[in-house]
């Protein structure tokens, strides 16, 4: 099973909240060592024919369940000498360590091989699985995410159009913009005591797996009590819509008519490591 790197999850809450991040090329390498989230481990074989290769989009699944994985077989060129005992992958955006080569994703072979000169390494189909394992973010972030950058590419940036929501229960990974449950009668149509989501677009840029805001989020004044305000999240329409990212405010507050609703800059955190 493999995970994002640090890379990649920088690279996600980016594409999310403040511009388009390109889906890449993909192509798999073999290391001798766990390859880390910050690619720090990985020790990829030097001589011997060895190189990495392509994995095209129709060499991927569609993503399910918060996860993705190869389709079909994937076969390295044959060792012309030892490459040692390969034990992970890793996925990056290029064919070789240069610099602009970057990781996106890591994991461990479900058996280890000791490669000799005249061996062929075959990865079995669906054995690089990659997935989404990032607590607070919907379903169905991970899985149009995990498409956009192996698949298909057709995830445009939600920026433009994300809403800050206020929750009275706690959602779920499988929440949507219309089972989440906000201080209105009928998700965004009837507004209740003056409670609406927020749009929000000034949002830093991320760093070590985490954005925050840049500026307030002020919500409007509430006309009356909008309950006990528990959780929040995010979601790209003003009404209905998909749910992003999700989590609890630090202390639950309940807001009444003439109440000051606001996150101060920096303290609307979205984190992912």
């Amino acid at each position: 099973m493999g995970s994002f790197s640090n890379q990649l999850e920088n690279e996600m809450l980016d594409h999310v909240f403040n511009g388009t991040y390109t889906a890449p090329d993909t192509y798999i390498g073999l290391s001798t060592a766990d390859v880390l989230d910050d690619a720090s481990g990985n020790s990829e074989p030097a001589g011997g024919s060895y190189a990495r290769k392509q994995i095209l989009p129709a060499g991927w699944n569609n993503a399910a369940s918060r996860s993705i994985d190869n389709n079909g077989v994937i076969t390295f060129d044959q060792a012309t000498a030892s490459w040692g005992t390969v034990t992970h992958w890793g996925i990056w955006n290029h064919l070789s360590n240069t610099a602009e080569a970057n990781l996106l994703a890591h994991g461990s072979l479900s058996q280890s091989q000791a490669v000799e000169n005249g061996n062929t390494v075959s990865i079995p189909d669906k054995n690089v699985t990659i997935s989404f394992n990032v607590s607070g973010a919907s379903d169905y972030l991970a899985n149009t995410f995990l498409d956009y950058v192996f698949k298909d590419g057709s995830f445009a940036t939600p920026n433009a159009t994300i809403h800050v929501a206020l929750l009275t229960t706690k959602p779920t990974d499988a929440g949507t913009g219309t089972t989440i449950t906000e201080p209105w009668v009928v998700p965004g149509h009837q507004l209740m005591k003056n409670y609406r989501r927020q749009p929000f677009v000034d949002w830093k840029t991320a760093t070590g797996g985490l954005v925050e805001n840049n500026t307030a989020i002020n919500f409007k004044n509430p006309s009356g009590s909008w309950g006990e305000i528990t959780h929040t999240c995010s979601v790209d329409a003003s009404g209905t819509g998909n749910m992003l990212f999700y989590g609890r405010v630090g202390i639950a507050q309940t807001p009444t008519q003439g109440s000051r609703v606001q996150f101060s800059a920096d303290a609307y955190d979205i984190t992912v490591t």
